[in-house]
């Protein structure tokens, strides 16, 4: 279940940057900010918020099939051998220490901006405090509530252009989104995509900037001349930098004339997508239908799929035609496999699959007897039938 929603998870991400490239250019900042933020946001609920997909999983059947096979192939009693490291487990293990290796780091990242309050000296120019660095360097950038000025920068013209610019970072509270898309960098770092998403919202914050700063100068190239005095091509993950690289689109969005409202129309249609995608994702979300004594009360014409000759014709089904691998008998396997197959509305089974394994060869055998089983009779709704998913475990113990 957790593995269909990660995916679900990073493909969503993946789907929501493509969106994003596909709404175009505009001066709408604020709700392209929005949006980004928002795309991280519902690749996280989309699929817990999916139509649910109903699952049938009786407990019984593995109880006595447990017993059949245990009646079938009795052996000197053994221990229980520990389970195998799966390769799944392995993966979950490596991608979960990345994931906290890069929590931790960003953590630390947060700290060493702390530092810097110690090592710098406040300071106030035109009604703006800022923090004057200690060492040399012309850098500039902000972090929540301080603006960080390098020293050799203070005493340049361009000094309240640079200020305006990250003033306007502190008032948006620009490093929180940071941080979280930082936290979702951590969380999704196979992702690709997030990469793209950080760099997409790093410019939005700085056209953001850029337009609340400009209107305070009455020179509004000599903003833009200060743009180009202090340009680099470099910025910190978790800051807000003046001298980010983006600088030939910064200034064209600078002289470019406002977008009309007209054409926030296209945003509208993100609702319907974010529909279209969530039910897409449904296969991310299962529930699981009502056991026998619920069924038992429930109307008439609605039930659960049922095996010709009940459940005992079942595990005894299971019973006859289970061979248990010789591999196994030798390795004295003792565990279960859990399959899960689709009964049709005509009663037939497809798509089945070991959603637990236990070996390779106790997985295929498994399989090979659920392909063996007889037509069920097909679960009911509102008198009509549907498809749904029966989960099967199958107990093999070698004494």
């Amino acid at each position: 279940m957790f593995t269909q929603y990660f995916l679900s998870c990073h493909l969503l991400l993946a789907v929501g940057y493509l969106l994003y490239k596909l709404m175009g250019h505009d001066t709408f900042f604020g709700v392209r900010r929005a949006f980004l933020i928002g795309i991280t946001l519902f690749a996280l609920v989309a699929a817990p918020l999916a139509p649910g997909q109903e699952v049938a999983s009786l407990s019984a059947p593995m109880e006595v099939t447990q017993a059949a096979i245990h009646t079938l192939f009795a052996a000197d009693d053994v221990s229980p051998q520990p389970a195998s490291l799966s390769a799944e487990t392995l993966f979950w293990w490596v991608y979960g220490g990345v994931a906290a290796f890069l929590c931790l780091r960003l953590l630390s990242s947060i700290f060493r901006l702390r530092g810097l309050l110690r090592r710098s000296t406040p300071r106030m120019s035109s009604g703006i405090s800022y923090r004057l660095l200690d060492a040399d360097g012309e850098g500039a950038f902000s972090f929540f509530g301080y603006i960080f000025i390098g020293k050799t920068l203070e005493p340049s013209r361009d000094l309240l252009y640079i200020l305006r610019h990250e003033q306007a970072h502190v008032r948006g509270l620009h490093s929180l989104d940071m941080i979280w898309m930082q936290v979702m960098r951590a969380l999704f770092w196979l992702n690709p995509f997030v990469p793209l998403l950080i760099r997409e919202l790093q410019l939005v914050h700085e056209y953001l900037a850029d337009r609340s700063a400009q209107p305070a100068f009455s020179d509004a190239k000599g903003y833009q001349l200060a743009l180009l005095h202090h340009t680099s091509t470099s910025a910190a993950a978790l800051l807000n930098n003046f001298n980010v690289s983006s600088l030939k689109k910064r200034i064209a969005m600078l002289n470019r004339k406002p977008t009309s409202k007209l054409w926030a129309f296209k945003y509208v249609v993100l609702i319907p997508a974010a529909f279209a995608v969530t039910t897409c994702f449904s296969w991310a979300k299962t529930t699981v239908r009502p056991t026998v004594q619920t069924m038992l009360t429930a109307p008439s014409d609605d039930r659960g799929a049922v095996y010709p000759g009940g459940e005992t014709a079942l595990m005894r089904d299971l019973a006859d035609k289970l061979c248990f691998p010789v591999k196994a008998l030798e390795d004295k396997v003792d565990g279960k496999c859990i399959v899960t197959f689709t009964i049709n509305t005509d009663g037939s089974i497809g798509n089945a699959r070991v959603t637990k394994s236990l070996t390779p060869e106790c997985d295929r055998e498994s399989l090979r007897v659920v392909g063996l089983l007889k037509r069920f009779q097909p679960a009911m709704k509102n008198g009509a039938p549907v498809a749904v998913d029966y989960v099967l475990p199958i107990r093999f113990r070698s004494k």
